[in-house]
């Protein structure tokens, strides 16, 4: 790598970890209405930095999880993947359970289903 790549590297480098910076900032600074709003709304884009600042709130989080299970069989595999990162992440007892049954968000939603349900079953939520 020469002088001009390793700068380039450095100020894409820089500029992503400012951008995470600023992102992170705006979340904390969102009311927690907000927060909630988006923790159940649609947009899989904010489920888990919502329920994140929610957390470290200390507001209860564990409601957003039967909204948050339904999308492990959604249509979309980028919001079966924004929920199980969420579950994963905000509630390791999920990742566990996940992992056991061998749940992978890239499956469609016909080879998830059945293996979800023992997941479900464990949690007391209705089958997908």
């Amino acid at each position: 790598m020469d002088v001009g790549s390793s700068t380039i590297a450095f100020i894409i480098g820089f500029a992503l970890v400012a951008a995470y910076v600023w992102n992170r900032g705006r979340w904390d600074q969102k009311t927690n209405e907000d927060l909630e709003a988006r923790a159940a709304g649609p947009d899989w884009r904010g489920w888990n930095n919502a329920l994140f600042e929610l957390q470290q709130r200390g507001v209860p989080i564990e409601a957003y999880v039967p909204h948050l299970a339904r999308h492990l069989v959604a249509e979309s595999a980028f919001e079966r993947e924004a929920a199980r990162m969420a579950l994963s992440e905000q509630f390791p007892e999920w990742q566990q359970q996940l992992a056991a049954c061998g749940y992978q968000s890239s499956d469609s939603p016909a080879v998830s289903s059945p293996r979800l349900q023992p997941v479900f079953a464990h949690f007391n939520l209705p089958t997908p």
